[in-house]
């Protein structure tokens, strides 16, 4: 962050916006949630320069966020050491350096949500970031805005972008669509019937501290089911042990779908859910995303800087997982699916 900020006072400070840019970069290798959160910040980079080629730099890990956006062009792979989760190897440092040596020069805008040391290998012309954004306002004894979505939109309306504060939006195919259908159609089919509405209940998290008890999940599966709703367990496939035990301890049918969808799949099949419960990761996020009632569930993340954005979108917080009980999800999910 302090050498973002050193970069941006002393090279780019006072170099004015480009009218009409050829190119321009957003960079954004952080995880899949963060990612989605900042999509309303790919936008207005996007209505700001109708004209200009827009390019994505992402990572393996978060690239099924821009495959389908429509405000993206081209999409450019570089997968650091930072921000890893699946167990796969960086990026070589022969590959990264082929990889920037490319790109350098070629924006006359650069974008960097989250990125890393090697990103600001980039850096020319105009240029933005978040972490230099956070610093310059402190100094000047401002508030930085406590929402990952609304400090991407303050990084633009700082240097003068339009910005259109509105919920993230996740996209995805028709094709992902149809699958999505026919998976839900042949699930609902097993659990209790397709007049069923289905309620998606995400239970993992890679990070272990975030996670509802199964316990709990499975209490919640068994109220839903009494409502007459059908609960489906989504999750990757890592997450498979959690979803299966979860579904083991529900005393009601329970689908468990952990690792048959991608993630467009799984943005698909979640627009046509009623409700989503979940732990604080990427389905929460994209279940906000898709217009779904989704509570998200926070036990050591902060809501106020990574809660879910969306029309139906809300959270529960509590001071560690075992103290949120599922009669209060239940609830809180009710409320939100009763809303216009």
């Amino acid at each position: 962050m302090a050498a973002s900020w050193t970069l941006r006072r002393l090279f780019f400070e006072r170099r004015p916006l480009p009218p009409n840019p050829r190119a321009v970069l957003y960079i954004q290798l952080d995880h899949i949630g963060d990612a989605l959160l900042a999509e309303p910040a790919l936008a207005s980079l996007r209505a700001h320069y109708p004209r200009a080629r827009l390019d994505v730099l992402c990572a393996r890990w978060n690239r099924a966020v821009f495959e389908n956006s429509p405000h993206v062009q081209r999409i450019l792979e570089f997968n650091p050491r930072v921000f890893r989760r699946d167990g796969r190897p960086p990026d070589s440092a022969f590959k990264t350096w082929r990889a920037f040596k490319a790109l350098r020069g070629e924006y006359a805008v650069s974008m960097c949500i989250r990125g890393s040391w090697t990103a600001l290998a980039l850096a020319k012309g105009c240029w933005f970031d978040r972490g230099a954004d956070r610093l310059e306002m402190k100094r000047r004894r401002q508030n930085p805005p406590d929402h990952a979505a609304d400090a991407a939109l303050q990084m633009l309306a700082s240097r003068g972008v339009p910005t259109e504060s509105r919920p993230p939006r996740f996209y995805f195919t028709q094709e992902q669509d149809a699958s999505a259908a026919l998976l839900l159609k042949g699930v609902l089919k097993k659990i209790g019937g397709e007049e069923r509405q289905a309620v998606a209940l995400h239970v993992g998290s890679p990070v272990r501290a975030k996670r509802w008890p199964t316990a709990k999940f499975a209490s919640l599966a068994e109220r839903l089911y009494a409502e007459g709703m059908a609960p489906i367990l989504i999750g990757a496939r890592g997450e498979a042990d959690l979803t299966a035990e979860t579904a083991k301890t529900a005393r009601v049918p329970a689908a468990d779908l952990s690792g048959r969808t991608t993630l467009g799949e799984l943005g698909a099949l979640l627009s046509r859910c009623a409700g989503f419960v979940g732990n604080d990761s990427a389905p929460m996020h994209i279940a906000a995303a898709v217009g779904l009632p989704a509570l998200g569930l926070f036990f050591v993340s902060d809501p106020l800087r990574f809660g879910p954005r969306g029309e139906r979108a809300d959270y529960l917080q509590a001071p560690s997982p075992h103290a949120l009980d599922a009669g209060a999800a239940m609830e809180a999910l009710l409320r939100l699916m009763k809303q216009p």
